[in-house]
């Protein structure tokens, strides 16, 4: 960051846009969907994709995955991931159930990005 300027947290706001779209691995195989995306409208980033994966005691939650580490196959609509599915089902979760708008957790979300190796850009 240049010294004197400020940083801006993150205003993030879900966009339905990618509702459905697939989540495969490298192997093709589906791993679940993408349920919403998250955008940050301060900072011009999209930081996040809310997942919902297949598998036993995977369907009752959702899993922040950062972009960063996802491609997308604008043909297939399709978001891939290479991450093994037992990284998936150890990953910060959240029941759906409870999750809304307004109830956007920078902790998890920081939780999330760790578990995959990222840096959260907001504290970069």
């Amino acid at each position: 960051m240049k010294e004197g300027s400020m940083k801006v947290p993150p205003t993030l706001v879900r966009s339905t846009k990618v509702e459905r779209y697939i989540i495969s691995n490298e192997k093709k195989e589906n791993l679940g969907h993408c349920e919403t995306m998250l955008v940050d409208l301060c900072n011009w980033k999209v930081p996040f994709i809310i997942a919902s994966f297949l598998g036993e005691g995977l369907t009752d939650k959702w899993y922040a995955i950062p972009y960063e580490i996802t491609s997308f196959d604008d043909k297939k609509k399709e978001f891939i991931i290479d991450v093994p599915k037992d990284v998936i089902r150890h990953a910060p979760s959240i029941d759906k159930n409870i999750w809304g708008p307004d109830k956007i957790d920078l902790r998890w979300l920081a939780d999330a990005c760790r578990h995959y190796g990222v840096i959260p850009y907001w504290e970069d």
